[in-house]
Formats: structure tokens, C-alpha cells, sequence
């Protein structure tokens, strides 16, 4: 989104689509630094206890809840599932899109 999860608010979810399928799920914010080989981190999760409608910072959306930051954040590139969750998101491209797995 071209700022650090640190220079937001870690339990906010910014959307240009709609997002109300999202209410009462959990959101995962995995970070990344690099543009080689990234460094994919867990920065915070939160369970969305509100969807509104309303233009903030040029989006049309936004989720929010209660929640918990990650810090020091959680390196997650290296662990066994990660490959899978990158496959399943389009390399996290999809974000929301894909939010809704089918076992």
C-alpha cells in the first residue's frame, strides 16, 4: 500500500472493493520487505466487528475490530504452510479476494 503497517492503524482494513463478507472473520496482515528475496512477516490480526461504507484515504471500504499487533513481527517466510498461502493468494495480490477458503 506503499506505507509500513507501522505507520497505520494495524487493525483497519482499507478496500476499494466491497468487503462485507469479511464481518466476523479473522484478518491476517503479512508483511514483506525486499524485492528480491522477501522477508514475509505476521504484523497483526483482527477479528472484523465493523464493515462501513466511506471514502478514507482513497478507498471506499473499511473493516475494523479488536485485535493484536505483532511486535517484533513474525517471520513467517521460511515455515512449511507459507508456500501454500502464497499460492492460494496470487503471492498475497488477491488480499480479500481469496478470502474465503474452501476445505
Amino acid at each position: 500500500m506503499g506505507y509500513s503497517l507501522a505507520d497505520s492503524q494495524p487493525q483497519r482494513l482499507l478496500a476499494k472493493k466491497p468487503i462485507k463478507h469479511l464481518l466476523r472473520n479473522t484478518v491476517w496482515f503479512v508483511t514483506f520487505e525486499g524485492s528480491g528475496a522477501r522477508q514475509y512477516c505476521l504484523g497483526s490480526v483482527f477479528r472484523v466487528a465493523e464493515v462501513q461504507e466511506k471514502d478514507t484515504e482513497g478507498f471506499k471500504w473499511v473493516a475494523s475490530g479488536p485485535g493484536y499487533v505483532f511486535y517484533p513481527r513474525i517471520l513467517i517466510t521460511d515455515m512449511s504452510w507459507f508456500p501454500e498461502v502464497l499460492r492460494f493468494t496470487g503471492n498475497l495480490a488477491l488480499g480479500s479476494e481469496r478470502s474465503r477458503i474452501k476445505r
